[in-house]
């Protein structure tokens, strides 16, 4: 009888296990082939993620445009991603049908992520949309170039100190970094804090960002739930950093807000125009910190990278860079003293800034999820189902853009863009969801480049 019960238990145990292992871990696996979108093989628990993530990410999109088409699947872990490589799907999934796809699907579940305006969904989102939109209008843009221009005499400064002391070399992505943290404290906050106090905000960006790149995020996308207590051992330092960033911004919107109560600043930075803006719209503080940290973290990262990248394509294009300065000296005679007005004259920059764009391409993806069953062009989005827009791999595609490989910002220019599909070129994405400050970013980017 004990043995019988053991045999039977034994058995039930494994047709247990069997079936958990089936439906759990095998059978998404066989998504993709229900609604007939082709890919590459998953591997085993962590699907595609490893090289389309983590390892080639920004190889990889385009190889499997080569091989499998502009729509493919890959599973980031076990979740089916649908990824869009074709400008007439992107522009549905974006534009016209943007409803039924406004909100993004989370690809690392954790809660230290702020869930301020790129995170939120539905009618979080468009509530806070409605209210920040407003901050970023051209008049606002206006009043707030001078911390630019102040970041930017900083930064030459730095340079001109370097080239005094005779280095050889100068990092210039570590002056980038350094100069976005000056700009983005004292464009969103009007705070110019120490040397310090700088870098203390830069290490809990750094170690908060970090955290999202670690390779051991992989599996916490490949094992939502499994890996939870993995999650609170290995993202201590992304917490603690999300902890103190939030607590420092706190600090700071109360002191910004005594100052604007009692009438002791009259200066414009975004802070100002949030705590504005909650007057009418009713934004908690809460909200306000996660805005704030949303601005932060995402400008902060943003400016620099693309400063280092256009800076490197100036470099290596010298013949690129001749023609810029030849048109800022022919626009902006007095450089020491620019305004908004001067820097809307400069087109050929603007063209060399958006080609960097579409050459570096850092945003090599747009993530997206479907609300409801939806067919584009014969495919299949099913509800839930995440979609990713290739950027990346749109962004190379030899069939819109001639000789990609090749740096040349004549693609950007009036005559060209007149022609071109507007999903042939999205570094700040597109639709109701487009990133609310590239205006903002493109505005600084332009101050500091010609400084």
């Amino acid at each position: 009888m004990d043995i019988t019960l053991i045999i039977l238990s034994s058995t039930f145990a494994v047709l247990l296990f069997t079936y958990i292992f089936y439906f759990y871990y095998l059978k998404p696996y066989s998504y993709f082939d229900k609604i007939n979108i082709p890919g590459p093989k998953p591997k085993f628990i962590v699907g595609n993620l490893w090289d389309t993530v983590y390892v080639r990410r920004h190889l990889c999109l385009t190889d499997h445009v080569k091989k499998y088409g502009k729509i493919f699947g890959l599973y980031y872990g076990r979740k089916p991603i649908i990824h869009v490589a074709d400008p007439d799907i992107a522009y549905e999934i974006l534009v016209k049908q943007s409803e039924n796809f406004i909100n993004r699907i989370d690809l690392v579940p954790t809660s230290n992520r702020p869930v301020g305006l790129i995170d939120a969904r539905d009618v979080t989102w468009k509530h806070a949309r409605e209210s920040l939109t407003p901050l970023f209008s051209p008049n606002k843009l206006k009043a707030m170039s001078h911390f630019a221009n102040e970041a930017s005499n900083n930064l030459l400064e730095k340079v001109l100190h370097k080239i005094d002391n005779d280095d050889d070399t100068i990092n210039v992505r570590e002056l980038f970094y350094s100069t976005a943290m000056d700009m983005s404290l004292s464009s969103l906050f009007g705070v110019k804090p120490n040397e310090e106090k700088k870098i203390e905000l830069q290490t809990h960006i750094n170690n908060f960002m970090g955290g999202l790149k670690k390779p051991i995020a992989a599996l916490f996308i490949a094992l939502p739930k499994a890996s939870r207590p993995l999650r609170v051992l290995f993202n201590y330092k992304q917490v603690k950093a999300i902890v103190k960033l939030a607590t420092m911004l706190r600090k700071i919107v109360t002191t910004r807000r005594r100052e604007l109560d009692q009438g002791l600043s009259t200066r414009t930075d975004m802070l100002k125009l949030v705590i504005e803006a909650e007057h009418k719209e009713k934004i908690s503080d809460f909200d306000i910190v996660q805005h704030c940290l949303t601005f932060l973290i995402g400008g902060y990262d943003t400016t620099a990278s693309s400063l280092t990248f256009i800076a490197f394509a100036l470099a290596t294009n010298p013949d690129v860079q001749d023609k810029v300065i030849e048109e800022i000296d022919q626009y902006c005679p007095d450089e020491d003293n620019l305004n908004y007005n001067d820097i809307q004259k400069l087109d050929y920059l603007e063209m060399t800034i958006n080609e960097a764009f579409r050459y570096f391409s850092a945003g090599y993806i747009n993530l997206r999820e479907a609300k409801s069953d939806c067919v584009i062009n014969g495919v299949q989005f099913p509800k839930g189902v995440g979609i990713a827009i290739a950027v990346k791999a749109i962004h190379e595609d030899p069939d819109i853009w001639e000789n990609p490989d090749k740096f040349d910002p004549q693609r950007f220019s009036a005559d060209q863009k007149s022609k071109r599909h507007p999903c042939h070129f999205l570094p700040f994405s597109d639709g109701p969801r487009k990133c609310i400050g590239n205006r903002l970013g493109m505005m600084n980017l332009k101050l500091i480049l010609v400084r």
